[in-house]
């Protein structure tokens, strides 16, 4: 009998990568999506799922991984998340609903609680598919939410994805209009509701979920 001897490998990297790697990280980080505030009183995430995040909502953009025993994250700052949608393409699979302090009860019948938990349970943190307090409808939830904890320091987010467009209460304005990488537009808009619906505009940033 014959024995063929597998063949060996050898590890070989041009010289110049060791050098290009931390540019490559640094310039990486820059694409990652970011609240351009690092304190929030109230964030208002439009819609949730796999399509935008293994975890429903990018913890990174939320402030809050939601894992016992480990350590979460320091910024931004967030103390209340609501969640209003889960993405049709997500087919029922709610991962990530139980980062959320409240969610709309049109979330909640959204949900395929037999594909949720199989997905968490897959991970172990079974936190990420506790539901959250759930209210009739977007214009309830932001009623009740500003009544217990004000009205001050909000946005509205389409997804954890995509962050081209966002609202922010108008206490935020002059913050937000220092970073960067962001424009504001003067004008205010008024937050009004059709059928308990927002009627805010995220333009191309929610047409993928």
């Amino acid at each position: 009998m014959a024995t063929i001897k597998p063949p060996r490998f050898t590890r070989y990297l041009p010289p110049i990568f060791p050098a290009w790697n931390p540019q490559l990280l640094d310039r990486h980080r820059t694409y990652f999506p970011r609240l351009p505030v690092d304190d929030l009183n109230v964030l208002i995430v439009d819609r949730i799922g796999k399509i935008y995040s293994g975890t429903g909502m990018d913890t990174n953009v939320i402030g809050y991984r939601g894992v016992k025993g480990y350590e979460d994250l320091a910024t931004p700052n967030v103390r209340i998340i609501a969640a209003l949608n889960l993405s049709e393409r997500s087919h029922g699979n709610a991962i990530g609903v139980g980062l959320a302090d409240f969610i709309t009860r049109r979330l909640r019948n959204a949900i395929d609680e037999k594909k949720t938990f199989v997905n968490v349970f897959t991970t172990g943190d079974m936190d990420r598919a506790k539901i959250p307090a759930t209210l009739p409808d977007d214009e309830e939830l932001v009623r009740l939410v500003g009544s217990r904890y004000g009205r001050r320091r909000w946005m509205f987010i389409p997804n954890t994805l995509r962050l081209d467009t966002l609202y922010i209460s108008e206490d935020l304005q002059d913050e937000v209009s220092a970073h960067p990488l962001c424009e504001v537009d003067p004008k205010p808009i008024e937050l009004v509701f059709k059928n308990g619906r927002h009627q805010l505009e995220f333009g191309d940033s929610n047409r993928i979920g």
